[in-house]
């Protein structure tokens, strides 16, 4: 019987301004029409404060998202969103791509979107995870 001793993979995830930028051009896209038009300031008010509330929200998503990804194989695929790493379940919805990885996955009853571009970590470990999600998940 041959035992399998492989270490666990962590891989670390750093926020890239690549989002962010993304995320702030379309929130002002959406600004300047709003007010170049001509509705009343009582519609512009409330629509003004629903996307700046909508950029919030979508801006600390970016950054809530869990910060190491690890495999191995006694406990299958983990995150660790503050101090403890907890076990997840990577779903077939994952899209797997050379310049970015979107991984939905659930953890606990919640299913949960991550987006991982190749700037976010070095490229020996994107492959790296690349190449495990694929033959893994």
């Amino acid at each position: 019987m041959q035992t399998n001793h492989e270490l666990p993979l962590t891989f670390d995830i750093n926020i890239t301004k690549l989002p962010q930028c993304f995320l702030i051009g379309l929130t002002l896209l959406a600004l300047v029409p709003l007010f170049a038009n001509n509705l009343v300031m009582a519609l512009k008010i409330p629509l003004f404060g629903l996307s700046v509330t909508y950029f919030v929200f979508s801006y600390r998503t970016l950054h809530d998202g869990p910060k190491k990804i690890r495999y191995s194989l006694l406990r299958s695929w983990e995150v660790c969103n503050d101090k403890d790493f907890e076990k997840i379940i990577v779903l077939p919805s994952t899209v797997l791509t050379a310049h970015a990885i979107f991984l939905s996955y659930k953890h606990g009853k919640r299913i949960r979107n991550l987006l991982i571009l190749k700037r976010a970590m070095p490229t020996s470990d994107f492959c790296r995870l690349l190449v495990k999600l694929k033959t893994n998940a």
